[in-house]
């Protein structure tokens, strides 16, 4: 096993690949093993823990757990609990039966025909981030030779376990923190202040109506819920577009749908951004007329979109970089959004990602918009101009 470990366990990026091929490789060893489990916390916003367990066969299933799992009678009185808070091993004969009231998993365990438990933990630099349990459905259960063997193994065990958990952390962190494209770019190798490519993409700015007004009526607990409301919104209706939310500035929201280097299709792009502001503002008018029923302020917002070049990458202090879109179509974008406001209309489209799709739009006149060198003319989308006029 510890050969297998050293030769292509190494290789393994996921904890589901690394399970299967180590209970494999046990067993042609000759170790009696019917199920092997590995579970760990992990730094996640969303996800608290993760396993994977293993059956003969080469079958491997892998789960993810909320943070309400610590919580929960899954965990609570749980082998697992014992072993993570002891940071020690901890055998179950489970042919024997430990009390009245013994947690439900040593039951799950004896109907499929497991006798012996033995778990094992995972103990990084300074604690247990996780456990390794092995059971067999052998007659007689582990002998004294097999948990002795199981205990060498564990400790050459956890290192790739550890690997693989800062890989998954690492991962999750550059996904919510620079989302899921520039995170990509940084793993790749991306990480250089001034390292940066051109891309081509719709672009997305929205700005929160009434900021500065909001911030000083409301709690601050109430403006955080307000505004993480107003970002999920944007979030849920750009990222199943195959957009981006790059940046939260504030209140405002920068987001990029980049053309597919595959295809070339700006329309798609175009398409997307703008199918993703009319739900937005869709999803956001649903919200806000619960809001109003309860007595709540309501959450408005205008979106400016535009289609063109920007220079993509690292910018930033020596020592503080930030992954970011420049460029002249990113300002236009900007200015979009500030029209709304004087149009009175929440949606702005630019003439050139209005080119680009086949949605209903309406023109809103031409405008010279501030830093802008030439007249624009504007749209919007035919439905709000009718919303508007009704």
């Amino acid at each position: 096993m510890i050969d297998w470990l050293l030769k292509e366990g190494r290789h393994a990026t996921q904890i589901g690949a690394l399970i299967k091929g180590l209970g494999n490789a046990l067993v042609d060893g000759g170790a009696p093993l019917s199920r092997l489990r590995v579970s760990t916390r992990i730094l996640h916003p969303l996800v608290a823990a993760w396993s994977a367990h293993w059956r003969p066969g080469g079958h491997t299933e892998q789960s993810e757990f909320g943070f309400d799992m610590f919580a929960s009678g899954q965990y609570q009185g749980s082998p697992g609990q014992t072993i993570m808070e002891s940071g020690v091993p901890l055998r179950i004969r489970l042919s024997e039966r430990l009390s009245s009231n013994e947690h439900p998993l040593l039951n799950e365990l004896r109907s499929v025909g497991l006798v012996d438990y033995y778990g094992w933990p995972l103990h990084g630099e300074t604690n247990a981030f996780g456990y390794c349990s092995f059971a067999t459905s052998r007659s007689g259960g582990f002998i004294k030779s097999d948990i002795a063997k199981f205990d060498g193994i564990v400790p050459f065990i956890a290192p790739f376990v550890e690997a693989l958990n800062m890989r998954r952390i690492t991962v999750a962190l550059l996904d919510t923190y620079v989302g899921r494209r520039a995170g990509e770019r940084v793993l790749g190798g991306q990480i250089r202040r001034g390292d940066c490519e051109r891309i081509r993409a719709a672009f997305w700015y929205s700005d929160l109506r009434d900021f500065t007004q909001l911030s000083e009526e409301l709690p601050p607990d109430e403006m955080v819920e307000l505004l993480n409301c107003y970002f999920d919104v944007i979030d849920s209706a750009v990222r199943p577009r195959a957009g981006e939310v790059l940046q939260f500035i504030g209140d405002a929201v920068l987001a990029v749908f980049e053309v597919d280097k595959k295809t070339d299709s700006a329309r798609i792009a175009c398409e997307g951004a703008f199918d993703a502001a009319c739900e937005a503002l869709a999803h956001i008018a649903e919200i806000n007329a619960g809001r109003k029923a309860a007595g709540q302020v309501e959450i408005r917002f205008g979106v400016g979109l535009h289609f063109g070049e920007a220079t993509c990458g690292n910018v930033g202090a020596e020592k503080r970089l930030s992954f970011n879109v420049v460029g002249p179509a990113v300002n236009m974008t900007a200015r979009l959004e500030s029209l709304t406001k004087q149009v009175g209309v929440p949606l702005v489209v630019s003439s050139t990602l209005a080119k680009s799709i086949a949605r209903p739009l309406a023109s809103m006149g031409t405008y010279l918009l501030k830093g802008i060198h030439d007249v624009q003319e504007v749209y919007t989308a035919t439905e709000l101009m009718e919303a508007d006029s009704n």
